[in-house]
């Protein structure tokens, strides 16, 4: 988790590979909700909107009660959304 945490939005991709991996091998870890907003970040950043989306739905349903659901929540789900221009 440190070097997630530090790791920020600076390597998208690389925080996605390591959360990702992270959940799979903790899945009941206190720190899977946290992985699961930074898998959905991570995938926003990479501009994988729909990924994105669908992450969203899942962490919120298996992290309800979560300050990180929610804030995916507000921002992937609550308003819809186009990636054509």
């Amino acid at each position: 988790m440190r070097e997630l945490r530090r790791l920020g939005g600076s390597q998208p991709a690389l925080s996605l590979e390591l959360a990702t991996a992270g959940n799979l091998a903790f899945p009941d870890s206190p720190d899977a909700a946290e992985r699961a907003f930074i898998i959905t970040k991570s995938l926003t950043n990479l501009n994988r909107f729909e990924d994105a989306r669908e992450q969203a739905r899942q962490m919120v349903k298996a992290y309800p009660d979560t300050p990180y659901s929610a804030d995916v929540a507000r921002h992937l789900l609550s308003v819809p959304f186009s990636t054509d221009r």
